[in-house]
């Protein structure tokens, strides 16, 4: 098995935990880090803008990488451009998700709802994708 694949393989069995994690957490202990990273924000006196940017910059840094990693697995190139339009739904989310913290202060639930919806899409994708590479 060629390498970029092991390594496809273990990013999309990493990325199936954290959004497992994402899907069975609470809306009150996502609130709770929601009001630590106010806190944290604070602490540091970091503007909005470079928080978005630094948000920004590292989900797309991963997006990136994954799309970039299934391209090289020898994945068929439609495979490819679904996962990368669903990085890009993912990186919509995390971005509105950064802004309605820093303008609202909260979470609402149906935002709160959205990103579980979306957490459940990459949990689905991942496993298909690493299905394929397995096959």
């Amino acid at each position: 098995m060629d390498i970029v694949i092991k390594i496809a393989i273990i990013a999309s069995v990493i990325l199936i935990g954290y959004n497992i994690s994402q899907i069975i957490s609470a809306y009150a202990s996502v609130c709770d880090k929601v009001d630590e990273f106010k806190n944290l924000i604070a602490e540091n006196e970091s503007s909005a803008s470079s928080i978005r940017h630094s948000n920004f910059g590292l989900s797309f840094l991963i997006s990136v990488g994954l799309v970039l990693l299934t391209f090289f697995s020898g994945l068929v190139w439609w495979i490819t451009l679904i996962v990368a339009c669903k990085a890009a739904v993912t990186l919509y989310c995390s971005d509105a998700m950064v802004v309605r913290i820093l303008r609202e202060g909260k979470i609402s639930r149906n935002f709160f709802l959205l990103s579980k919806i979306d957490s459940v899409f990459n949990v689905i994708f991942g496993l298909a994708v690493s299905i394929i590479l397995v096959m």
